[in-house]
């Protein structure tokens, strides 16, 4: 995270019936802020920005249920030392937990093991955790899992965020 910098925010505007895919943050363009940076809460991802003014910024939570939402690109780093990549492809209301798919292989992942970001979408940096992996549950064909995460971050419980912006050339 050496090429990278952090801007703190606070959340200014949660709508209740929006909570689950849009936080606003008291910070914006005059702060750095541009679409597509990362949005970290503790030492998890909750979103990524998409709309940005002078001010204040929208965040896309993880959580979102908008079906034409930047996903994240997720590597699972197994016990054994291998990498699984997969999407966040979206998010159990009923379970408060993350659904990673379109997993690459299904070998060696189990609970516990931590989810990061693969850095493979372009704009998200390698590392930034997303959760760790709840449960695995086949599709009914047999075929497929579908992988769930405990999320890193509380999504319910946001004040303070971390924009994550990259810098230019390494330098602060």
């Amino acid at each position: 995270m050496t090429d990278y910098q952090q801007i703190t925010a606070a959340v200014m505007l949660r709508s209740p019936n929006d909570w689950r895919n849009i936080v606003v943050i008291n910070r914006g363009s005059g702060a750095g802020i541009k679409k597509s940076m990362p949005v970290m809460a503790g030492s998890g991802v909750i979103g990524r920005v998409i709309e940005v003014n002078r001010t204040n910024a929208k965040v896309e939570m993880v959580s979102t249920d908008n079906k034409a939402a930047n996903r994240f690109a997720a590597t699972v780093l197994t016990k054994d030392g291998t990498s699984v990549n997969g999407i966040v492809s979206g998010y159990d209301e009923k379970s408060g937990q993350l659904i990673l798919s379109q997993l690459n292989t299904d070998k060696a992942i189990k609970a516990g093991d931590k989810v990061m970001t693969s850095g493979l979408g372009g704009s998200t940096p390698k590392g930034l955790l997303l959760g760790t992996v709840a449960s695995i549950k086949k599709d009914d064909f047999g075929l497929a899992n579908t992988v769930y995460l405990k999320p890193a971050a509380d999504l319910d419980n946001l004040d303070v965020v971390t924009v994550i912006a990259p810098t230019i050339g390494g330098n602060d």
